[in-house]
């Protein structure tokens, strides 16, 4: 539009100009005209003016001096008659150029004096405003064609693709999740526009990755907090939020709501000090273990109720982020039902013990009651077995005082173990340990227990090394225990096998006694029953067969542990059992008395 103003411009003062000149070669054609009209004393050259210029468009003219005075004018003066000597040759328009005004000083008009000419000069100004309108026009018509053409162009390069990425971008900013459906208008050519599209693209592939992670993090973030929700809600402890600088509770859980005997509403008004009144020191010192390691457990502290009344408790706490806020997360579990049931476990625990001790001191009571006629009975019967005083008279009386001296016997160690087991289990059972040789102890238990195992038809061995250590423990004791396992074995053992006892020496100088046989053997759970005082292995018919008061192998595993060993059973169904008592050298015995 700037080049077609520079263009118009010139043209139109150009042919303004040629108008003008046009009105001032008519102005003087009109005064050589006059001049040429023969003059006579009555005519003046006004008068002749007037006669050359009738109907034409001279208006008027002023005839001046040297001097720039008027002499004559005609018709209608011009008003610039007056400036025609500092002029010179010139004209103005005025009324908007309907009205030219001109003067011609005397050599132009070869007159002795100046002429200031009036003009109607409105035809030159219609002329010029018809040229300025066609001027104008054919300039506004090239101007819109260019525009259009230039429109055209830059709407399809330019304006086209920005409008579409526009329409695009304003649907994915008011439906973020439309980003991954939004396919962006290609660019006609390969150009800024081109690389505007492409990056635009790409940014809008960004938003679509970063809204699909976004999505992701929110649906996790909304099934982490369901699942806290849940667990908050539902837990059977109580569950805290707390805000430890401001002394207060954030939430709290309804099990927490029901523990300390608030509403809902009210728990967040209740401090946390006045829960813990008489705890201060305690409740401080678990906020600085969790502000310094970021969790910490209490255990034995309790919470008031309303009513004035104290709920035993077990604290947890850990430091957590919520919302902005570095908040504790404690979790209080009620020991209320604990304590109860502690407290009927203890009353049940003395209950029973009461009834244990009662058990042992009325076996002991019965078994001392029962031992004395006992022993008269043994000791008659053995003197009528013997004969001691005299011939029976009948062999058939002496065989049932053989029997009446073995069922004796037989029931005198059965109450001997029972005894035995109760002063155990009652803490009654007193240890006289001393330096003990094996193989002398071993010895004196086989000869005691030959006869039975001749009448089994069993055969005994031992394997004592001559060099082995003494041991420390109670003699009684020991040698009971290698008659209850020797004993067992016998009674256990097929016809025609052999019983043998060894002994070796462990790691750390303990002594190992073994017992083993040819028997049926047992499993884990038979041995398991086996070693329970009273209880006997009824799912095995070769053991069930063989009776016992199952006393034997239960006494002697509590008779080692009361003298620091231990005894332990080896067993396989079907090949046979080994019983291993291990016992302390004798020299741990010296130490401790050094000690």
């Amino acid at each position: 539009m700037t080049i077609e103003i520079l263009l118009l411009v010139p043209s139109y003062y150009n042919n303004r100009a040629e108008l003008l000149e046009q009105v001032e070669t008519e102005g003087l054609a009109y005064i050589r005209a006059a001049k040429q009209i023969p003059q006579d004393s009555r005519t003046s050259f006004t008068d002749k003016l007037e006669r050359a210029t009738e109907n034409s468009r001279w208006m008027g003219a002023a005839v001046l001096a040297p001097d720039g005075r008027v002499l004559a004018h005609q018709g209608v003066p011009p008003r610039l008659a007056h400036r025609c000597p500092e002029m010179g040759a010139g004209g103005v328009t005025r009324d908007d150029m309907r009205v030219y005004e001109v003067c011609w000083p005397a050599e132009t008009t070869g007159l002795p004096y100046a002429v200031a000419a009036r003009f109607d000069s409105s035809d030159a100004a219609a002329k010029l405003s018809a040229y300025v309108l066609r001027v104008g026009g054919l300039v506004a018509v090239v101007t819109l064609g260019t525009t259009g053409v230039l429109l055209f162009f830059v709407g399809r390069r330019v304006l086209l693709p920005v409008l579409h990425l526009r329409r695009r971008l304003m649907t994915v900013a008011e439906r973020p999740e439309s980003a991954p459906r939004t396919q962006l208008p290609s660019a006609p050519a390969r150009d800024e526009i081109a690389d505007l599209v492409d990056a635009s693209g790409r940014m809008l592939d960004h938003v679509a990755d970063t809204l699909d992670d976004l999505h992701r993090r929110n649906a996790a973030l909304r099934d982490s907090e369901a699942r806290f929700r849940q667990i908050f809600e539902r837990s059977y402890d109580g569950i805290f939020l707390v805000d430890v600088p401001g002394d207060r509770i954030v939430d709290a859980n309804p099990a927490a709501c029901a523990m300390l005997g608030y509403s809902e509403d009210e728990i967040t008004t209740v401090r946390p000090s006045a829960v813990h009144p008489d705890e201060m020191a305690a409740l401080s010192a678990f906020y600085r273990q969790v502000s310094t390691r970021g969790w910490a457990q209490a255990s034995g502290m309790s919470c008031l109720r309303p009513d004035g009344s104290k709920v035993p408790v077990d604290i947890a706490g850990a430091q957590i982020d919520w919302q902005g806020e570095t908040l504790m997360l404690a979790v209080v579990h009620d020991m209320r039902e604990h304590k109860r049931l502690e407290q009927a476990l203890n009353a049940a625990k003395e209950r029973a013990e009461q009834a244990d001790r009662m058990k042992s001191q009325f076996l002991a009571a019965m078994s001392h009651e029962l031992r004395t006629p006992l022993n008269a009975i043994i000791g008659f019967s053995e003197i009528m077995a013997n004969e001691s005083l005299g011939e029976l008279g009948n062999d058939r009386y002496r065989d049932y005082a053989n029997d009446i001296l073995g069922a004796g016997r037989h029931l005198h160690d059965i109450i001997n173990d029972i005894l035995d087991i109760s002063k155990i289990e009652a803490g009654q059972m007193h240890v006289e340990a001393d330096a003990l040789d094996v193989r002398d102890t071993v010895r004196r238990t086989l000869r005691l227990l030959e006869r039975r195992a001749r009448a089994a038809n069993v055969f005994l061995e031992s394997d004592v090394p001559a060099d082995l250590p003494a041991i420390h423990a109670d003699e009684r004791h020991t040698r009971q225990i290698l008659t209850n396992l020797v004993s067992n074995a016998v009674k256990f053992a097929p016809a025609g096998t052999v019983v043998r006892v060894a002994a070796e020496t462990r790691p750390g100088d303990t002594v190992r006694l073994s017992v083993s046989d040819g028997g049926p053997g047992m499993d884990a759970d038979e041995v398991a029953t086996a070693l329970e005082p009273f209880q006997q292995v009824r799912s095995n018919a070769h053991l069930a067969d063989h009776g016992g008061t199952g006393l034997g192998l239960p006494l002697s595993k509590r008779l080692a542990e009361l003298n620091g060993g231990t005894l332990t059973v080896d067993s396989t169904a079907g090949v046979g059992t080994t019983v291993h008592v291990d016992l302390p050298p004798a020299t741990a015995g010296a130490e401790t008395a050094a000690g």
